[in-house]
């Protein structure tokens, strides 16, 4: 795990960040309004993490995005884990939040 290295994103990195939106069928970005982070192996750019703020105190956790080539090597537990905001956010929904189940951290295969 030594070379995965979280950051959050810069705007410039936006188009890049909208391809991955559009491979996983995730709604457009609204930049200005995420907390996103984004992962990188070996200084490849590999996964990010979003957090969708809903008003002035509440944050949501938006989706996690691991590029096929990097699965099964420890980039989305590192994008949860790091910034400490996203790790927080993900033990409070299953702590408080109230659900019958665990919330889970789930990725979309595509064929």
């Amino acid at each position: 795990m030594s070379n995965i290295r979280v950051r959050q994103i810069k705007e410039d990195e936006v188009t890049w960040l909208s391809a991955c939106y559009e491979k996983m069928g995730f709604k457009k970005s609204e930049f200005l309004n995420e907390f996103i982070v984004v992962a990188e192996f070996n200084n490849q750019e590999c996964g990010l993490g979003c957090l969708v703020k809903l008003d002035k105190e509440n944050w949501e956790l938006g989706g996690i995005f691991v590029d096929d080539q990097y699965r099964g090597m420890g980039i989305a537990r590192a994008i949860v884990s790091s910034p400490k905001e996203v790790f927080d956010k993900h033990v409070w929904c299953n702590i408080n939040a109230g659900y019958t189940k665990k919330v889970l951290l789930l990725s979309k295969h595509m064929s």
